[in-house]
C-alpha cells in the first residue's frame, strides 16, 4: 500500500473527529468520556463543540504548541499522530495520541507515524519524549516501547478499576 505522512492540515480536520469518534469508542475508557480542556478530545463533547468550533473556526482545535501528523493513502486517513512540543510536567516533549484505522493496524503505520513523530522533535531539539498509555492497551505499549520508549512509572487504577496507567519515555542524544 503506498502512503503519505504529512503535518495535518485545516482541511483534514473533519476525518480525524470522524476517526476519534469511531475508533476511540473501542478505548478504555472511550476516548470522548476523556477529559481533554481545550483539545482534540474536548471537541467530541457535545456542549463545548460549538463553543470550539466559533473558537478555532476551520483549524483543528490543539493546545498551542501542538503538531500533528496524518498518514494518507491519496485523500483517505489511515491515520495520525499528534505531539506537544513542550509540554509540563513532562519535562520535554508529550505524545499525545496516535490513531491508526483498526483493520489497518500491524501493517507498520503506527510506526511509521511515531518516528514521523520522533524525528520531528529531534528537529526541534527535544531530547526528551513522553507518552501515556493503559495496562488494558498492550498494542500501544508494544508500539512505543518497539520504538524506543521504556516504561517509567505505572499508575494503579489510575484510568478505571484495574486499568493502569504506563508512563513511558525516551531520551534523544542532542
Amino acid at each position: 500500500m503506498k502512503y503519505s505522512v504529512k503535518k495535518a492540515a485545516n482541511k483534514d480536520k473533519q476525518k480525524i473527529v470522524s476517526m476519534i469518534e469511531n475508533v476511540g469508542d473501542s478505548f478504555v475508557p472511550k476516548v470522548r468520556d476523556r477529559v481533554d480542556p481545550g483539545g482534540y478530545f474536548t471537541y467530541l463533547r457535545g456542549k463545548n463543540r460549538k463553543y470550539l468550533e466559533e473558537k478555532y473556526g476551520n483549524k483543528i482545535p490543539s493546545p498551542k504548541g501542538a503538531k500533528m501528523f496524518t498518514i494518507k493513502n491519496k485523500d483517505e486517513l489511515l491515520g495520525f499522530a499528534s505531539y506537544y512540543k513542550h509540554f509540563e510536567p513532562f519535562d520535554g516533549a508529550y505524545f499525545i495520541c496516535i490513531m491508526v484505522t483498526p483493520e489497518l493496524q500491524s501493517n507498520g503505520l503506527g510506526k511509521t507515524l511515531v518516528q514521523k513523530v520522533v524525528d520531528d522533535a529531534k528537529k526541534e531539539n527535544i531530547t526528551k519524549m513522553s507518552v501515556t498509555t493503559w495496562s488494558t492497551n498492550e498494542n500501544s505499549r508494544r508500539l512505543f516501547e518497539s520504538n524506543g520508549f521504556k516504561l517509567n512509572k505505572t499508575v494503579l487504577n489510575e484510568r478505571a478499576p484495574g486499568v493502569h496507567g504506563l508512563y513511558l519515555e525516551r531520551y534523544f542524544s542532542s
